[in-house]
């Protein structure tokens, strides 16, 4: 059975995602044996979506989508907590005893229901339907 039994859909502000906030992110995963090294965490922000109010470049919000151990849970919602204006859902991975996997647990904010499922197109609905954020397509 998986330690990885929730997948976080954050969303920040570009402006958010200085150095300091990335390796943050990357102590919590590495402090919470993540089997990776600092170095390798601090890539996680590479992989991001771009949004922007205009669907087109400068990207105003990051998101990614990742999979959290339990025990990370505390110092990532601290974390969360001093990002002004993040945005996340909290969904599980996997089926747990109470929860069905796809079901959003816990969110910060948006339409989702909790309990019911939840994707991550569901999440950037939610933040077309409230902020008007649109992805921004990658160039070929």
């Amino acid at each position: 059975m998986t330690l990885w039994k929730w997948r976080l859909l954050l969303f920040v502000r570009a402006a958010d995602a200085t150095a300091e906030n990335k390796q943050t992110v990357a102590h919590i995963y590495t402090d919470n044996t993540s089997g990776e090294t600092l170095e390798d965490e601090s890539k996680l922000f590479n992989a991001v979506i771009r949004l922007s109010v205009s669907g087109e470049a400068p990207a105003q919000v990051f998101g990614i989508n990742t999979a959290v151990k339990a025990q990370m849970r505390t110092d990532m919602q601290a974390f969360l907590d001093t990002l002004p204006q993040c945005r996340y859902y909290g969904v599980a991975n996997v089926e747990l005893p109470q929860w069905n996997a796809g079901d959003l647990l816990v969110s910060n904010g948006g339409s989702g229901v909790i309990g019911q499922p939840f994707t991550w197109q569901d999440a950037l609905q939610d933040l077309y339907d409230e902020r008007g954020l649109q992805m921004i397509e990658e160039s070929p």
